[in-house]
Protein backbone atom coordinates (compact mmCIF):
# COMPACT_ATOMS: atom_id res chain seq x y z
CA UNK A 1 0.00 0.00 0.00
CA UNK A 2 1.38 3.35 -1.19
CA UNK A 3 1.16 6.66 0.38
CA UNK A 4 1.09 10.42 -0.86
CA UNK A 5 0.23 13.97 -0.67
CA UNK A 6 -3.04 14.72 -2.10
CA UNK A 7 -6.17 17.16 -2.39
CA UNK A 8 -9.68 15.69 -1.44
CA UNK A 9 -12.96 17.15 -2.67
CA UNK A 10 -16.04 16.11 -0.62
CA UNK A 11 -19.41 16.96 -1.69
CA UNK A 12 -22.95 15.98 -1.03
CA UNK A 13 -26.75 16.67 -1.68
CA UNK A 14 -28.08 19.13 1.17
CA UNK A 15 -31.63 17.39 2.53
CA UNK A 16 -31.43 14.48 0.01
CA UNK A 17 -33.48 12.15 2.19
CA UNK A 18 -36.24 14.95 2.44
CA UNK A 19 -35.98 14.86 -1.29
CA UNK A 20 -36.63 11.79 -1.69
CA UNK A 21 -39.10 11.45 0.61
CA UNK A 22 -41.21 14.48 -1.14
CA UNK A 23 -40.44 12.57 -5.19
CA UNK A 24 -38.23 10.00 -5.84
CA UNK A 25 -38.45 9.60 -9.60
CA UNK A 26 -37.61 12.94 -9.60
CA UNK A 27 -35.30 13.48 -6.95
CA UNK A 28 -33.26 10.71 -8.56
CA UNK A 29 -33.39 12.25 -12.10
CA UNK A 30 -32.45 15.95 -10.89
CA UNK A 31 -29.71 13.85 -9.22
CA UNK A 32 -27.88 12.04 -11.74
CA UNK A 33 -28.12 15.57 -14.18
CA UNK A 34 -26.06 17.45 -11.29
CA UNK A 35 -23.76 14.39 -10.98
CA UNK A 36 -22.72 14.39 -14.95
CA UNK A 37 -22.16 18.07 -14.49
CA UNK A 38 -19.91 17.39 -11.09
CA UNK A 39 -17.88 14.34 -12.77
CA UNK A 40 -17.04 16.52 -15.89
CA UNK A 41 -15.83 19.75 -14.19
CA UNK A 42 -13.81 17.79 -11.83
CA UNK A 43 -12.29 15.58 -15.05
CA UNK A 44 -11.31 19.32 -16.40
CA UNK A 45 -9.62 20.34 -13.85
CA UNK A 46 -7.32 17.44 -13.66
CA UNK A 47 -9.29 15.66 -10.91
CA UNK A 48 -10.80 12.49 -10.59
CA UNK A 49 -14.20 10.65 -8.94
CA UNK A 50 -12.91 7.48 -6.81
CA UNK A 51 -15.88 7.19 -4.41
CA UNK A 52 -19.09 7.75 -4.82
CA UNK A 53 -22.44 7.46 -2.25
CA UNK A 54 -25.99 7.24 -2.57
CA UNK A 55 -26.04 10.70 -2.37
CA UNK A 56 -22.22 12.38 -3.11
CA UNK A 57 -19.07 12.09 -4.86
CA UNK A 58 -15.31 12.27 -3.29
CA UNK A 59 -12.78 12.78 -5.66
CA UNK A 60 -9.25 13.71 -5.44
CA UNK A 61 -6.87 16.28 -7.30
CA UNK A 62 -3.11 16.62 -7.42
CA UNK A 63 -3.51 20.39 -7.24
CA UNK A 64 -5.82 22.30 -4.44
CA UNK A 65 -5.72 25.43 -6.25
CA UNK A 66 -7.70 23.22 -9.01
CA UNK A 67 -9.83 21.51 -6.97
CA UNK A 68 -10.65 24.81 -5.16
CA UNK A 69 -11.84 26.24 -9.08
CA UNK A 70 -13.41 23.21 -10.35
CA UNK A 71 -15.62 23.91 -6.78
CA UNK A 72 -16.71 26.96 -7.70
CA UNK A 73 -17.29 26.11 -11.16
CA UNK A 74 -19.32 23.71 -9.66
CA UNK A 75 -21.60 25.67 -7.30
CA UNK A 76 -22.38 28.43 -9.74
CA UNK A 77 -23.18 25.82 -12.63
CA UNK A 78 -25.59 23.55 -11.01
CA UNK A 79 -28.25 26.70 -10.22
CA UNK A 80 -28.08 26.81 -13.90
CA UNK A 81 -28.94 23.35 -14.84
CA UNK A 82 -32.93 22.20 -15.61
CA UNK A 83 -33.61 20.21 -12.89
CA UNK A 84 -37.48 19.26 -12.56
CA UNK A 85 -38.23 19.16 -8.56
CA UNK A 86 -41.41 19.03 -6.70
CA UNK A 87 -42.36 22.67 -5.22
CA UNK A 88 -39.95 24.88 -4.61
CA UNK A 89 -37.40 22.40 -3.57
CA UNK A 90 -33.72 22.90 -4.91
CA UNK A 91 -31.03 20.43 -5.18
CA UNK A 92 -27.79 22.14 -3.44
CA UNK A 93 -24.53 20.42 -2.42
CA UNK A 94 -22.16 21.18 0.36
CA UNK A 95 -18.62 20.89 -1.01
CA UNK A 96 -15.80 20.45 1.87
CA UNK A 97 -12.19 20.15 0.69
CA UNK A 98 -8.74 18.94 2.69
CA UNK A 99 -4.78 18.93 1.54
CA UNK A 100 -3.02 15.65 3.30
CA UNK A 101 -1.46 12.71 3.04
CA UNK A 102 -3.21 9.49 2.04
CA UNK A 103 -2.96 5.91 1.90
CA UNK A 104 -3.20 3.84 -1.45
CA UNK A 105 -4.95 0.94 -2.42
CA UNK A 106 -6.39 -0.45 -5.78
CA UNK A 107 -7.28 3.23 -7.11
CA UNK A 108 -9.18 3.98 -3.70
CA UNK A 109 -7.45 6.08 -0.81
CA UNK A 110 -7.69 5.91 2.41
CA UNK A 111 -6.65 7.65 5.61
CA UNK A 112 -7.73 11.00 7.94
CA UNK A 113 -7.07 13.26 5.12
CA UNK A 114 -9.97 11.31 3.01
CA UNK A 115 -11.76 11.63 6.29
CA UNK A 116 -11.11 15.31 7.27
CA UNK A 117 -12.82 16.56 4.06
CA UNK A 118 -16.14 14.47 4.71
CA UNK A 119 -16.18 16.25 8.04
CA UNK A 120 -15.39 19.62 6.64
CA UNK A 121 -18.36 19.30 3.70
CA UNK A 122 -20.98 19.15 6.79
CA UNK A 123 -19.55 23.01 7.64
CA UNK A 124 -20.00 24.00 4.14
CA UNK A 125 -23.39 26.26 3.93
CA UNK A 126 -26.18 24.74 1.05
CA UNK A 127 -24.43 25.85 -2.29
CA UNK A 128 -20.91 26.62 -0.49
CA UNK A 129 -17.90 25.55 -0.27
CA UNK A 130 -15.47 24.77 3.11
CA UNK A 131 -11.89 24.25 3.30
CA UNK A 132 -9.20 23.46 5.71
CA UNK A 133 -6.54 25.75 6.53
CA UNK A 134 -3.78 23.60 4.93
CA UNK A 135 -6.02 24.08 1.10
CA UNK A 136 -6.40 27.91 1.98
CA UNK A 137 -2.69 28.42 2.50
CA UNK A 138 -2.17 26.85 -0.30
CA UNK A 139 -4.86 28.79 -2.80
CA UNK A 140 -5.01 32.23 -0.66
CA UNK A 141 -1.97 33.88 -2.40
CA UNK A 142 -2.74 32.18 -6.36
CA UNK A 143 -6.32 33.04 -6.66
CA UNK A 144 -8.96 36.17 -6.53
CA UNK A 145 -10.75 34.72 -3.65
CA UNK A 146 -12.29 35.79 -0.16
CA UNK A 147 -12.59 33.52 2.97
CA UNK A 148 -14.66 33.63 6.02
CA UNK A 149 -12.78 32.11 8.93
CA UNK A 150 -14.52 29.76 11.19
CA UNK A 151 -11.92 28.82 13.83
CA UNK A 152 -10.87 25.42 14.57
CA UNK A 153 -13.39 22.68 14.38
CA UNK A 154 -13.40 19.63 16.85
CA UNK A 155 -14.69 16.80 14.01
CA UNK A 156 -15.68 13.52 14.86
CA UNK A 157 -13.17 11.07 15.11
CA UNK A 158 -10.77 13.65 14.57
CA UNK A 159 -7.87 14.03 17.08
CA UNK A 160 -7.16 17.49 16.61
CA UNK A 161 -9.38 20.33 15.97
CA UNK A 162 -9.06 21.99 12.05
CA UNK A 163 -9.78 25.41 11.44
CA UNK A 164 -12.15 25.82 8.04
CA UNK A 165 -12.61 28.34 5.91
CA UNK A 166 -15.84 29.14 3.83
CA UNK A 167 -15.09 30.12 0.38
CA UNK A 168 -16.61 33.46 -0.35
CA UNK A 169 -18.71 33.02 -3.24
CA UNK A 170 -21.15 35.91 -4.17
CA UNK A 171 -19.72 38.53 -4.68
CA UNK A 172 -16.00 36.92 -3.64
CA UNK A 173 -14.00 39.62 -6.50
CA UNK A 174 -16.32 42.58 -4.90
CA UNK A 175 -14.64 41.20 -1.48
CA UNK A 176 -11.29 41.26 -2.80
CA UNK A 177 -11.47 44.25 -4.98
CA UNK A 178 -13.59 46.53 -4.00
CA UNK A 179 -12.38 50.16 -2.84
CA UNK A 180 -11.72 50.54 1.01
CA UNK A 181 -14.00 52.95 2.49
CA UNK A 182 -13.17 56.08 3.95
CA UNK A 183 -11.52 55.89 6.96
CA UNK A 184 -12.82 56.28 10.76
CA UNK A 185 -11.70 57.95 13.55
CA UNK A 186 -9.16 56.05 15.27
CA UNK A 187 -11.50 55.53 18.12
CA UNK A 188 -14.53 53.81 16.10
CA UNK A 189 -15.99 50.81 16.53
CA UNK A 190 -17.76 48.59 13.29
CA UNK A 191 -21.16 50.09 12.97
CA UNK A 192 -24.30 47.69 12.15
CA UNK A 193 -27.82 48.64 10.67
CA UNK A 194 -30.32 46.33 11.49
CA UNK A 195 -32.98 46.87 8.50
CA UNK A 196 -37.11 46.37 9.10
CA UNK A 197 -38.20 42.77 8.51
CA UNK A 198 -39.42 42.19 5.64
CA UNK A 199 -43.30 40.64 6.26
CA UNK A 200 -44.85 38.39 3.48
CA UNK A 201 -48.05 37.68 5.67
CA UNK A 202 -51.22 39.17 4.29
CA UNK A 203 -52.08 40.53 7.49
CA UNK A 204 -50.69 43.54 9.17
CA UNK A 205 -50.67 42.20 12.39
CA UNK A 206 -47.23 40.25 10.96
CA UNK A 207 -45.40 43.51 10.07
CA UNK A 208 -45.82 44.81 12.84
CA UNK A 209 -44.59 41.77 15.13
CA UNK A 210 -41.32 41.72 12.59
CA UNK A 211 -41.13 45.62 13.48
CA UNK A 212 -41.30 44.34 17.07
CA UNK A 213 -38.48 41.93 16.57
CA UNK A 214 -36.04 44.35 15.03
CA UNK A 215 -36.17 46.63 18.11
CA UNK A 216 -35.97 43.76 20.49
CA UNK A 217 -32.61 43.05 18.11
CA UNK A 218 -31.14 46.20 18.38
CA UNK A 219 -32.02 46.78 22.11
CA UNK A 220 -29.82 43.91 22.86
CA UNK A 221 -27.24 44.64 20.30
CA UNK A 222 -27.05 47.75 22.32
CA UNK A 223 -26.36 46.18 25.39
CA UNK A 224 -23.31 43.97 23.79
CA UNK A 225 -21.49 46.98 23.31
CA UNK A 226 -18.73 45.54 20.63
CA UNK A 227 -20.52 47.71 17.98
CA UNK A 228 -22.31 51.00 16.77
CA UNK A 229 -25.37 50.36 16.90
CA UNK A 230 -27.35 52.71 13.43
CA UNK A 231 -30.73 54.00 15.16
CA UNK A 232 -33.92 52.59 14.27
CA UNK A 233 -34.99 55.73 13.07
CA UNK A 234 -32.35 55.86 10.14
CA UNK A 235 -32.79 52.10 9.46
CA UNK A 236 -36.85 52.18 9.06
CA UNK A 237 -35.88 54.98 6.58
CA UNK A 238 -35.82 52.70 4.10
CA UNK A 239 -38.90 50.62 5.02
CA UNK A 240 -40.30 48.56 1.73
CA UNK A 241 -38.43 50.13 -0.74
CA UNK A 242 -36.10 47.98 -3.19
CA UNK A 243 -32.76 49.38 -2.00
CA UNK A 244 -28.63 48.13 -3.07
CA UNK A 245 -27.72 46.91 0.46
CA UNK A 246 -23.71 48.28 -0.39
CA UNK A 247 -26.06 52.03 -0.84
CA UNK A 248 -28.05 51.54 2.11
CA UNK A 249 -24.75 50.67 4.18
CA UNK A 250 -22.76 54.06 2.79
CA UNK A 251 -25.81 56.12 3.14
CA UNK A 252 -26.37 54.76 6.82
CA UNK A 253 -22.31 55.13 7.39
CA UNK A 254 -22.59 51.11 8.52
CA UNK A 255 -20.26 48.40 8.49
CA UNK A 256 -22.80 45.02 8.92
CA UNK A 257 -26.32 45.17 8.02
CA UNK A 258 -28.90 42.65 9.51
CA UNK A 259 -32.08 42.09 7.24
CA UNK A 260 -34.76 39.46 7.59
CA UNK A 261 -38.03 38.33 6.47
CA UNK A 262 -40.98 37.02 8.30
CA UNK A 263 -43.17 34.27 6.29
CA UNK A 264 -46.46 32.81 7.73
CA UNK A 265 -48.50 29.70 6.79
CA UNK A 266 -50.51 26.69 7.73
CA UNK A 267 -50.47 28.02 11.41
CA UNK A 268 -46.18 28.26 10.90
CA UNK A 269 -44.11 30.96 11.56
CA UNK A 270 -40.79 31.01 9.68
CA UNK A 271 -38.10 33.73 10.42
CA UNK A 272 -34.63 34.69 8.21
CA UNK A 273 -31.94 36.75 9.23
CA UNK A 274 -28.66 37.27 7.65
CA UNK A 275 -25.63 39.24 8.13
CA UNK A 276 -24.11 41.20 5.31
CA UNK A 277 -21.08 42.84 4.83
CA UNK A 278 -22.42 46.64 3.92
CA UNK A 279 -19.10 47.12 2.00
CA UNK A 280 -19.24 43.79 -0.58
CA UNK A 281 -22.89 42.98 -0.28
CA UNK A 282 -21.75 39.20 0.52
CA UNK A 283 -23.53 37.34 2.86
CA UNK A 284 -21.33 36.76 6.06
CA UNK A 285 -24.33 34.76 8.26
CA UNK A 286 -27.44 33.40 8.14
CA UNK A 287 -30.23 31.80 10.24
CA UNK A 288 -33.67 30.38 9.58
CA UNK A 289 -36.14 29.92 12.86
CA UNK A 290 -39.44 27.58 12.35
CA UNK A 291 -41.98 27.90 14.73
CA UNK A 292 -46.10 27.36 15.46
CA UNK A 293 -47.97 30.58 15.11
CA UNK A 294 -48.55 29.93 19.16
CA UNK A 295 -45.22 30.14 20.23
CA UNK A 296 -44.54 33.77 19.00
CA UNK A 297 -42.81 34.58 21.68
CA UNK A 298 -40.53 31.98 21.63
CA UNK A 299 -39.77 32.58 18.28
CA UNK A 300 -39.09 36.45 19.19
CA UNK A 301 -36.35 35.07 22.00
CA UNK A 302 -34.94 32.32 19.35
CA UNK A 303 -33.97 35.61 16.90
CA UNK A 304 -32.67 37.83 19.64
CA UNK A 305 -30.65 34.63 21.05
CA UNK A 306 -29.81 33.80 17.34
CA UNK A 307 -28.55 37.22 16.70
CA UNK A 308 -26.56 37.68 19.99
CA UNK A 309 -24.95 34.76 20.34
CA UNK A 310 -23.51 34.44 16.77
CA UNK A 311 -23.09 38.06 15.81
CA UNK A 312 -22.07 39.56 18.73
CA UNK A 313 -19.51 39.14 20.90
CA UNK A 314 -15.39 38.84 20.95
CA UNK A 315 -16.25 35.68 19.17
CA UNK A 316 -19.04 36.32 17.20
CA UNK A 317 -19.26 36.87 13.66
CA UNK A 318 -18.80 40.83 12.84
CA UNK A 319 -15.17 40.25 14.71
CA UNK A 320 -14.50 37.24 12.32
CA UNK A 321 -15.53 39.66 9.77
CA UNK A 322 -13.46 42.30 10.84
CA UNK A 323 -10.44 40.11 10.83
CA UNK A 324 -10.69 38.61 7.79
CA UNK A 325 -11.16 42.52 6.72
CA UNK A 326 -7.76 43.11 8.30
CA UNK A 327 -6.00 40.24 6.81
CA UNK A 328 -6.74 41.55 3.50
CA UNK A 329 -5.64 45.14 3.56
CA UNK A 330 -3.22 45.14 6.63
CA UNK A 331 -3.03 49.25 6.82
CA UNK A 332 0.35 50.95 7.53
CA UNK A 333 -1.31 52.95 10.26
CA UNK A 334 -3.56 50.57 12.50
CA UNK A 335 -6.41 52.07 14.66
CA UNK A 336 -7.60 51.34 17.73
CA UNK A 337 -9.72 48.59 17.10
CA UNK A 338 -8.17 46.93 14.47
CA UNK A 339 -5.32 46.54 16.91
CA UNK A 340 -7.70 45.48 19.61
CA UNK A 341 -8.64 42.40 16.91
CA UNK A 342 -5.16 41.51 16.40
CA UNK A 343 -4.40 42.28 20.30
CA UNK A 344 -7.73 39.48 20.61
CA UNK A 345 -6.73 37.03 17.79
CA UNK A 346 -3.42 36.47 19.38
CA UNK A 347 -4.90 36.48 23.01
CA UNK A 348 -7.20 33.02 21.88
CA UNK A 349 -4.33 30.94 20.66
CA UNK A 350 -3.28 30.57 23.92
CA UNK A 351 0.56 30.72 22.66
CA UNK A 352 3.45 32.24 24.52
CA UNK A 353 4.36 34.42 21.85
CA UNK A 354 1.43 35.05 20.49
CA UNK A 355 -0.05 36.65 23.88
CA UNK A 356 3.16 38.80 24.53
CA UNK A 357 2.54 40.36 21.02
CA UNK A 358 -1.25 40.76 21.42
CA UNK A 359 -0.01 42.63 24.91
CA UNK A 360 1.55 45.40 22.78
CA UNK A 361 -1.31 45.63 20.14
CA UNK A 362 -3.72 45.84 22.90
CA UNK A 363 -1.12 48.67 24.40
CA UNK A 364 -0.91 50.11 21.83
CA UNK A 365 -4.99 50.22 21.03
CA UNK A 366 -5.27 51.77 24.50
CA UNK A 367 -2.95 54.62 23.86
CA UNK A 368 -5.49 55.58 21.00
CA UNK A 369 -8.02 55.23 23.08
CA UNK A 370 -7.72 55.06 26.81
CA UNK A 371 -11.30 54.35 27.60
CA UNK A 372 -12.11 51.23 25.13
CA UNK A 373 -13.29 49.28 27.96
CA UNK A 374 -13.19 45.87 26.01
CA UNK A 375 -9.61 46.46 25.01
CA UNK A 376 -8.73 46.53 28.48
CA UNK A 377 -10.56 43.49 29.81
CA UNK A 378 -8.86 41.33 26.72
CA UNK A 379 -5.41 42.69 28.38
CA UNK A 380 -6.31 41.45 31.47
CA UNK A 381 -7.31 38.27 30.18
CA UNK A 382 -3.52 38.18 28.22
CA UNK A 383 -1.95 38.94 31.46
CA UNK A 384 -3.34 35.79 33.27
CA UNK A 385 -2.07 33.40 30.20
CA UNK A 386 1.02 34.91 31.44
CA UNK A 387 0.93 34.18 34.69
CA UNK A 388 -0.56 30.88 35.05
CA UNK A 389 1.29 29.48 32.35
CA UNK A 390 4.44 31.05 33.92
CA UNK A 391 5.52 32.60 30.65
CA UNK A 392 7.37 35.44 32.50
CA UNK A 393 9.94 34.82 35.63
CA UNK A 394 8.16 37.47 37.19
CA UNK A 395 4.47 36.59 37.54
CA UNK A 396 3.82 38.55 40.47
CA UNK A 397 4.20 41.85 38.11
CA UNK A 398 1.66 39.62 35.19
CA UNK A 399 -0.54 39.34 38.15
CA UNK A 400 -0.74 43.26 39.08
CA UNK A 401 -1.16 44.13 35.81
CA UNK A 402 -3.86 41.55 34.96
CA UNK A 403 -5.64 43.65 38.52
CA UNK A 404 -5.23 46.96 36.94
CA UNK A 405 -6.35 46.54 33.73
CA UNK A 406 -9.18 44.55 35.44
CA UNK A 407 -10.54 47.66 37.25
CA UNK A 408 -9.43 50.06 34.30
CA UNK A 409 -12.10 47.66 32.50
CA UNK A 410 -14.76 47.96 35.31
CA UNK A 411 -14.07 51.57 35.85
CA UNK A 412 -15.77 51.82 31.97
CA UNK A 413 -18.22 49.33 31.76
CA UNK A 414 -19.23 48.07 35.24
CA UNK A 415 -22.82 46.52 33.11
CA UNK A 416 -20.54 44.42 30.97
CA UNK A 417 -21.05 40.57 32.51
CA UNK A 418 -17.78 39.72 31.26
CA UNK A 419 -15.76 42.37 33.29
CA UNK A 420 -18.52 41.55 36.56
CA UNK A 421 -16.80 37.94 35.56
CA UNK A 422 -13.20 39.67 36.32
CA UNK A 423 -14.03 42.02 38.99
CA UNK A 424 -15.27 38.57 40.88
CA UNK A 425 -12.09 37.18 40.78
CA UNK A 426 -10.57 40.34 42.46
CA UNK A 427 -13.24 40.34 44.83
CA UNK A 428 -12.09 37.49 45.72
CA UNK A 429 -8.65 37.71 46.13
CA UNK A 430 -9.19 40.60 48.38
CA UNK A 431 -11.55 38.36 50.82
CA UNK A 432 -14.65 39.58 49.98
CA UNK A 433 -16.21 35.89 49.09
CA UNK A 434 -20.11 37.98 49.35
CA UNK A 435 -19.10 40.61 46.74
CA UNK A 436 -17.34 37.90 44.89
CA UNK A 437 -20.72 36.13 44.60
CA UNK A 438 -22.97 39.08 44.02
CA UNK A 439 -20.69 40.00 41.23
CA UNK A 440 -21.37 36.19 39.50
CA UNK A 441 -24.80 36.52 40.12
CA UNK A 442 -24.87 39.21 38.40
CA UNK A 443 -22.95 38.62 35.10
CA UNK A 444 -24.90 35.32 35.07
CA UNK A 445 -28.21 37.26 34.88
CA UNK A 446 -27.03 40.20 32.65
CA UNK A 447 -25.15 37.98 30.03
CA UNK A 448 -28.35 35.41 29.20
CA UNK A 449 -27.46 36.22 24.97
CA UNK A 450 -24.01 36.83 25.46
CA UNK A 451 -22.23 33.26 24.38
CA UNK A 452 -18.81 34.36 26.00
CA UNK A 453 -20.12 35.62 29.43
CA UNK A 454 -22.07 32.05 29.44
CA UNK A 455 -19.02 30.11 28.64
CA UNK A 456 -16.90 32.25 31.04
CA UNK A 457 -19.76 31.73 33.82
CA UNK A 458 -20.79 28.17 33.56
CA UNK A 459 -17.56 26.96 35.70
CA UNK A 460 -18.50 30.04 39.03
CA UNK A 461 -22.41 28.58 38.54
CA UNK A 462 -20.64 24.32 39.57
CA UNK A 463 -17.92 25.39 41.64
CA UNK A 464 -18.49 28.60 43.92
CA UNK A 465 -22.48 29.10 43.25
CA UNK A 466 -22.86 25.03 43.87
CA UNK A 467 -25.37 24.96 40.98
CA UNK A 468 -24.52 21.83 39.26
CA UNK A 469 -27.42 21.19 36.90
CA UNK A 470 -27.52 24.95 36.42
CA UNK A 471 -23.56 25.03 35.16
CA UNK A 472 -24.52 22.05 32.99
CA UNK A 473 -27.37 24.65 31.39
CA UNK A 474 -25.22 27.32 31.11
CA UNK A 475 -22.30 25.65 29.21
CA UNK A 476 -24.51 24.33 26.82
CA UNK A 477 -26.87 27.33 25.79
CA UNK A 478 -23.41 29.11 24.90
CA UNK A 479 -22.38 26.32 22.93
CA UNK A 480 -25.77 26.69 20.81
CA UNK A 481 -25.62 30.39 21.13
CA UNK A 482 -22.11 30.37 19.33
CA UNK A 483 -21.76 27.45 17.00
CA UNK A 484 -18.51 27.81 15.88
CA UNK A 485 -17.04 28.13 19.13
CA UNK A 486 -13.50 28.44 19.98
CA UNK A 487 -11.25 26.26 21.90
CA UNK A 488 -11.48 28.05 25.27
CA UNK A 489 -15.15 27.30 25.18
CA UNK A 490 -14.37 23.29 25.00
CA UNK A 491 -11.41 24.24 27.94
CA UNK A 492 -14.31 25.85 30.08
CA UNK A 493 -17.00 22.69 29.47
CA UNK A 494 -14.37 20.23 30.49
CA UNK A 495 -14.28 21.72 33.93
CA UNK A 496 -17.45 21.87 34.02
CA UNK A 497 -18.25 18.73 33.04
CA UNK A 498 -15.45 17.68 36.09
CA UNK A 499 -17.70 19.54 39.17
CA UNK A 500 -21.15 17.80 37.53
CA UNK A 501 -19.74 14.52 37.40
CA UNK A 502 -20.03 14.53 33.86
CA UNK A 503 -16.56 12.73 33.29
CA UNK A 504 -17.17 10.86 29.81
CA UNK A 505 -18.18 14.74 28.33
CA UNK A 506 -15.07 16.36 29.96
CA UNK A 507 -13.30 13.65 28.04
CA UNK A 508 -14.93 14.93 24.80
CA UNK A 509 -14.33 18.25 25.37
CA UNK A 510 -10.40 17.82 25.71
CA UNK A 511 -10.01 17.20 21.90
CA UNK A 512 -11.34 20.86 21.33
CA UNK A 513 -9.53 22.70 24.29
CA UNK A 514 -5.94 24.32 23.97
CA UNK A 515 -3.17 22.43 25.56
CA UNK A 516 -2.53 24.04 28.37
CA UNK A 517 -1.68 22.66 31.99
CA UNK A 518 -5.26 22.90 33.70
CA UNK A 519 -6.85 21.59 30.50
CA UNK A 520 -4.48 18.91 31.27
CA UNK A 521 -4.70 18.71 34.97
CA UNK A 522 -8.92 18.30 34.02
CA UNK A 523 -8.20 15.33 31.55
CA UNK A 524 -6.37 13.89 34.36
CA UNK A 525 -8.80 14.02 36.84
CA UNK A 526 -11.67 13.17 34.47
CA UNK A 527 -9.60 9.82 33.23
CA UNK A 528 -9.58 8.91 36.89
CA UNK A 529 -13.50 9.79 37.36
CA UNK A 530 -14.06 7.37 34.68
CA UNK A 531 -11.34 4.96 36.22
CA UNK A 532 -8.83 4.78 33.80
CA UNK A 533 -6.04 5.71 36.22
CA UNK A 534 -2.96 4.24 34.45
CA UNK A 535 -3.89 6.83 31.79
CA UNK A 536 -4.83 9.18 34.27
CA UNK A 537 -1.23 8.67 35.29
CA UNK A 538 0.38 9.16 31.84
CA UNK A 539 -0.97 12.65 31.23
CA UNK A 540 0.26 13.69 34.77
CA UNK A 541 3.75 12.72 33.62
CA UNK A 542 3.45 14.61 30.47
CA UNK A 543 2.23 17.67 32.35
CA UNK A 544 4.81 17.53 34.81
CA UNK A 545 7.22 17.71 31.67
CA UNK A 546 5.79 20.07 29.85
CA UNK A 547 4.79 22.80 32.48
CA UNK A 548 7.39 22.26 35.11
CA UNK A 549 6.29 25.40 37.05
CA UNK A 550 2.75 24.56 37.22
CA UNK A 551 1.42 24.11 40.34
CA UNK A 552 -2.05 21.88 40.36
CA UNK A 553 -2.85 22.85 44.28
CA UNK A 554 -2.75 26.46 43.68
CA UNK A 555 -5.93 26.46 41.50
CA UNK A 556 -8.08 26.08 44.95
CA UNK A 557 -7.52 29.49 45.38
CA UNK A 558 -9.35 30.65 42.44
CA UNK A 559 -12.82 31.73 43.06
CA UNK A 560 -14.32 29.48 40.50
CA UNK A 561 -14.10 26.13 42.59
CA UNK A 562 -14.54 27.31 45.95
CA UNK A 563 -17.33 26.27 46.98
CA UNK A 564 -17.39 23.54 49.30
CA UNK A 565 -18.91 20.87 47.49
CA UNK A 566 -16.85 21.56 44.45
CA UNK A 567 -13.61 21.82 46.62
CA UNK A 568 -13.90 19.03 48.01
CA UNK A 569 -14.04 17.07 44.91
CA UNK A 570 -11.63 19.02 43.55
CA UNK A 571 -9.11 18.09 47.06
CA UNK A 572 -10.20 14.70 46.78
CA UNK A 573 -9.36 14.22 42.66
CA UNK A 574 -5.97 15.87 43.33
CA UNK A 575 -5.27 13.05 46.31
CA UNK A 576 -5.90 10.73 43.67
CA UNK A 577 -3.53 11.41 41.27
CA UNK A 578 -0.93 11.90 43.88
CA UNK A 579 -1.05 15.74 43.09
CA UNK A 580 -2.22 17.03 46.47
CA UNK A 581 0.03 20.23 47.85
CA UNK A 582 2.34 18.98 45.46
CA UNK A 583 4.59 21.23 43.61
CA UNK A 584 6.41 20.82 40.20
CA UNK A 585 10.28 21.36 40.56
Amino acid sequence: MGRRLTTILAADVVGYSQLMGADEERTLDAFRVCRNTIGRLIENHGGRIFGEAGDGVIAEFGSSVEAVRASIQIQTSLPQLPIDLPGDWKMQFRIGINLGDVMVEAGNLYGDAVNIAARIEAFARPGGVAVSSAVHDQVGKRLDLAFEDIGEQSLKNIERPVRIYHVILDGYQQAVTAPIATRRSSTEKPSIAVLSFTSFAADDRWERIADGIVEEIITDLVRHGEMAVIARSSTFAFKGKSVDLREVGRSLGADYLLVGSIQVSNEKIRLNVQLVDAETGVHLWAERLDRSEGALFDLEDAVVEAVAGSVCGMEGAVVRAHLARLGRRRPATLESFELFLLGLEGERTFDRERTLESIDFLQRSLALDPKFARAWLVLAYCWEHVATNFWQSDIHSAQRERRRAIFKAADLDPNDPLVRIEAGDMYFEDGNREAAKAAFEQALATGRNNADAMTLIAKYVAGILGRRDQAREVIDRALRLNPFAPTWYYMNKLRVCYFVHDYTSGLEAVSGSPDTPTTRLFEALCLTGVGRKSDAGKVVEEMTKQYPNFQPSSLADEAWINGAEALNHFANGLRELGLDNRRNT
